[in-house]
């Protein structure tokens, strides 16, 4: 509409392009400070939670960095303000059981995994932590019932199936 309008004549087409070259030169300059904030995952992470501290999906992502460098306690500290900014994040609430089970805390992890169920009963993810869970803890029955759903609503996570599998032998 405003090369319709403005592109017609001289001087609209030349205030077309300089506006444009403002925005692009706007867009540069964020892009270079954006830059400077990364040097991996973790600091590009750090760098949104101190802009927007208030962001449950930075700490989230955060900790899902940190879980795959292998810092678990920081992952589970990321987890855990994650869930407490937004109590309603399914993946981080599943994502806190799987800190608190790699620390050795079963039943944490199970509420932490029964909690993200409750919230969406459609978390794959959870249902198969959970599953595990009870298979590690002697309950056969409950965890062929949290792994038939959740290779039900997954049918492509091997990990679910392969849980299941092991279960039905």
């Amino acid at each position: 509409l405003l090369e319709h309008r403005l592109g017609n004549r001289p001087a609209g087409r030349a205030a077309l392009a300089a506006g444009a070259a403002v925005v692009l030169a706007g867009l540069g300059w964020a892009s270079f400070q954006r830059c400077r904030d990364w040097r991996d995952s973790e600091t590009l992470w750090s760098a949104n939670i101190r802009a927007w501290p208030g962001v449950a999906l930075a700490w989230s992502n955060r900790g899902l960095d940190r879980a795959t460098r292998g810092n678990r306690e920081g992952a589970r500290s990321d987890f855990a303000q994650a869930v407490a900014l937004d109590p309603f994040d399914a993946i981080a609430l599943n994502n806190l059981g799987t800190g608190f089970l790699e620390a050795g805390d079963p039943a944490s992890a199970r509420r932490w995994f029964d909690r993200s169920l409750e919230v969406d009963p459609r978390l794959a993810s959870a249902g198969r932590n959970r599953g595990s869970l009870s298979a590690r803890e002697g309950d056969p029955a409950a965890a062929l019932r949290d792994l038939a759903e959740a290779v039900r609503l997954d049918p492509a996570d091997p990990a679910a199936r392969m849980a299941r599998a092991v279960l039905l032998e």
